[in-house]
């Protein structure tokens, strides 16, 4: 089951507390961008009850780049690229993985005004263990006063199972 609950209490937290998720820094008068700390990064296992690094079939993480803004009477359009790097492990053998992950948009009260899952197709094609994919995003938000944008946020992160999510977790703990 997707654990998009915990997804938006993590969005919360590291929105307040980390800023931008990605090297580019925007427009303070806009809204801030953030990958959502512990979503954004994913690692796919091999069936079975191994978990360690030789069951990883794939891995990946994302970033938030080129950050514009726009305002226009009561909205404000935002256009960024979300930049994936993905990983095939030694456990790969399909070559091929769909990445779910999602754009979300909070509000000054922290809460989630829209919500949109995507899928990125990576496919590793030779001898290529890594592959790197870049995906446009633009959404717009309605914001009555200009002065309030920097309030909202759009956050970012990959669909994770509670395993995925667990398996980040630990691996934030060890680091």
């Amino acid at each position: 089951m997707l654990r998009f609950a915990q997804g938006c209490a993590a969005a919360l937290l590291v929105v307040a507390l980390a800023g931008c998720g990605g090297p580019d820094k925007a427009d303070p008068t806009c809204p801030r961008v953030a990958v959502v700390g512990e979503l954004g990064r994913v690692t796919y296992f091999r069936a079975g009850l191994g978990r360690d690094i030789t069951d990883i079939t794939a891995e990946a993480e994302m970033e938030v780049r080129g950050i514009k803004c726009s305002f226009n009477r009561n909205n404000v359009d935002m256009e960024f690229d979300i930049a994936i790097l993905a990983s095939a492990g030694p456990a790969d053998r399909t070559r091929s993985y769909g990445l779910d992950y999602f754009v979300g948009v909070m509000d000054p009260e922290g809460n989630m005004t829209r919500h949109e899952s995507f899928r990125v197709q990576v496919q590793f094609t030779g001898n290529q263990p890594r592959q790197a994919a870049t995906e446009p995003m633009a959404t717009r938000i309605p914001v009555r006063d200009r002065a309030r944008a920097p309030n909202y946020s759009v956050v970012v992160g990959f669909q994770l199972t509670d395993e995925q999510l667990q398996w980040n977790q630990g691996r934030r703990r060890a680091n």
